[in-house]
């Protein structure tokens, strides 16, 4: 009987210990945008046609605000 009570109380403590070590320990550090004096945010992607007028025919391409260049080559409308 004695062994038997010292093999529970081994085994809850083995398992009260480990818990304890898994919730104590996080592997990710969330910090608050509101600490920080920079943060990181997404952009949506933000475009526009941009038309020219060659030999009297439309041509449309489209330009890229978000980073400044120019996503498509010249297409005939």
């Amino acid at each position: 009987m004695k062994k038997l009570n010292r093999i529970l109380i081994f085994t809850f403590l083995s398992l009260t210990l480990l818990n304890s070590n898994i919730m104590a320990s996080p592997k990710e550090t969330y910090i608050s945008p509101k600490n920080t004096e920079r943060s990181i945010s997404q952009r949506i992607e933000e475009t526009e046609w941009k038309y020219r007028v060659v030999d009297g025919r439309l041509q449309k391409r489209l330009w890229s605000i978000t980073q400044n260049k120019w996503l498509t080559d010249w297409e005939w409308i």
